[in-house]
């Protein structure tokens, strides 16, 4: 088999230009600014470390310098408080309990506008490069991730965002319906999805217990109490 060279991987599409820590990113640090290969985009690093990529613009080129100076840009975007809130949402995963909490979360509020949702998320901190199975709560379009005892608010795009989340890979469950799932599954989740992880590059270190416990029983008596909803 013949090995490509580093521009025919480029432009065969085989690298995903938008995912820190890939061949595109290499060499590149705090306060650099570059241009995207395929898609033309703008991309930075902020003086943190932490990456944006910007419209194929002259505004997507000014907000890309911007953020690497100062770690802001015209977007309303702001590098630490993007850190604080990811540093947030790591925490949360953290315990592995998020199916138990989103789930008993659902069934407290008994409200037929929250959605249960199973997704797959990208990890932060120790899990950097892996993805793998997490569970929220929506209503509208704010975030509810109770996860590890806290009690975390934030609007949905935002949240995808910094989980890089794809709604195509989510499985959601409007309140009555997540009922009858924990009930006829006798566990929390994830139901329709393995939820295990996946390296979003390979040989990547995989640290599964701090990963959700995927398909924790459900007691009998919080059992009684969602039959009874």
């Amino acid at each position: 088999m013949k090995l490509k060279t580093y521009t025919e991987f480029i432009n065969e599409s085989e690298v995903n230009e938008f995912i820190s820590g890939t061949l595109l990113d290499i060499k590149k640090g705090p306060g650099d600014v570059w241009q995207l290969p395929i898609s033309k985009r703008w991309a930075a690093i902020g003086p943190l470390g932490w990456r944006q990529a910007y419209k194929a613009n002259r505004h997507g080129k000014k907000n890309a310098e911007m953020w690497s100076k100062t770690g802001t840009d015209r977007l309303g975007h702001s590098e630490k408080q993007m850190i604080k809130d990811d540093q947030l949402i790591y925490e949360g995963r953290a315990m592995g309990d998020c199916y138990q909490a989103a789930g008993r979360l659902i069934m407290e509020w008994s409200n037929p506008k929250s959605i249960l949702v199973h997704g797959m998320v990208n990890g932060q901190g120790p899990l950097d490069g892996i993805r793998f199975g997490h569970a929220w709560v929506e209503k509208g379009n704010k975030v509810y991730d109770y996860s590890n005892g806290r009690e975390l608010t934030m609007a949905k795009g935002k949240y995808y965002s910094i989980g890089d989340i794809k709604p195509k890979d989510n499985k959601y469950y409007k309140w009555r319906d997540s009922l009858k799932w924990m009930v006829d599954e006798g566990h929390w989740g994830p139901w329709e999805m393995s939820g295990a992880t996946e390296p979003v590059m390979e040989n990547l270190p995989d640290e599964a217990d701090e990963i959700g416990q995927l398909r924790q029983e459900i007691r009998d008596s919080e059992l009684i109490k969602i039959k009874n909803s």
